[in-house]
């Protein structure tokens, strides 16, 4: 395999050096494919394992679509164990041996702003480690003190968190294995089908589909809200500091929809074109290297580097209201919506 873990939040660039400008950020416990046959083998000894972190730079592909370069230094290799066990496809039976235990135990996301995982299961105990919003961890054991559960980050940290600070991961990394193309549109309506089925509550579809649709688009603008402040970071995609398609991404992602990394469409993703007439909330809006949520009522929100906010704030769309921001307005390109029928 060539599936690398991310140790910790790091940076993807452009080429294959720092001084060529951060494109993207990978957090910590993520997926991403290397092109490098050294990840190949899914028998690396642990020496092999640090030899091949020695701090260069390698190609990756994330679960996204989105390509760069990383520091080895900021990944590991990933088991064809350990992987198999991220995506549930494989189910060991239970002994009650701690190992066993462990190995079935599942990844999920962190669900706050941030989360201390802590050497004991108590406020008052040595901080680990500090993980973003939407890192990934392994769970050991849920619940194990009364609150408190058990886990493993990417760099093999162990210690405690408050179980109420996990979430369940929505988004998946079946396209680092498949890499098809028109896989995100397929897999969005794949997934939607799925939802939609657990969802149903009236005789007609249709009728099924316009709650689902209602349903998300609350979501989405949810997910973007709990952002709001978080500073403007370049290439950011955490909750310490966030860019605008950066925003949007995460936004959909924690709702299980993988979109566009940058703030544009492309073919082969869910965004699609719509007209002005047919906004609704969760829907994009573009601008030339900009891209904002549209919320309703005219406001939108976005990450903005505007030297009035520089950070996640709302402004609207109506010359009326003094947080009109007539540059934007004026500059838009497009509208973009995942709920178009195909």
């Amino acid at each position: 395999m060539g599936v690398a873990i991310a140790l910790r939040d790091a940076w993807l660039f452009e080429q294959a050096d720092d001084k060529s400008g951060r494109a993207d950020q990978i957090l910590s416990g993520w997926a991403v494919w290397c092109d490098d046959p050294e990840t190949q083998s899914t028998k690396l000894s642990e020496q092999d394992a640090m030899d091949w972190q020695k701090s260069r730079y390698v190609h990756v592909v994330t679960h996204y679509g989105y390509q760069g370069w990383m520091r080895t230094s900021d990944l590991r290799p990933c088991s064809e164990k350990e992987w198999r066990l991220r995506q549930n496809l494989e189910v060991l039976a239970l002994s009650g041996t701690e190992e066993l235990l462990q190995s079935s135990a599942p990844f999920c996301w962190i669900g706050v702003r941030e989360a201390d995982i802590l050497s004991a299961p108590k406020v008052q105990a040595e901080i680990l480690e500090t993980l973003t919003r939407t890192s990934i961890v392994q769970v050991i054991k849920r619940d194990e003190v009364d609150g408190w559960s058990r886990v493993r980050t990417a760099s093999g940290t162990e210690g405690y968190l408050h179980t109420v600070f996990l979430t369940e991961r929505r988004d998946h990394d079946r396209f680092l294995l498949e890499r098809s193309e028109g896989f995100f549109f397929q897999d969005f309506l794949s997934r939607r089908a799925e939802l939609v089925q657990e969802k149903i509550k009236f005789p007609e579809m249709e009728t099924n589909l316009q709650v689902w649709e209602q349903e998300l688009r609350h979501a989405l603008t949810n997910s973007a809200l709990r952002y709001l402040g978080t500073q403007y970071r370049w290439a950011g995609k955490s909750s310490q500091g966030v860019d605008c398609s950066g925003l949007l991404f995460l936004s959909y992602m924690e709702n299980g929809i993988l979109i566009y990394r940058d703030a544009k469409m492309v073919d082969g993703f869910p965004m699609r074109p719509i007209g002005r007439d047919e906004l609704a909330p969760g829907d994009a809006i573009y601008f030339p290297g900009h891209v904002a949520m549209y919320l309703g009522d005219g406001k939108f929100i976005h990450a903005t580097a505007y030297k009035e906010n520089a950070g996640v704030c709302i402004n609207s769309l109506n010359p009326t209201d003094s947080d009109y921001r007539e540059d934007l307005v004026n500059s838009i390109t497009g509208y973009g919506s995942i709920f178009v029928n195909e």
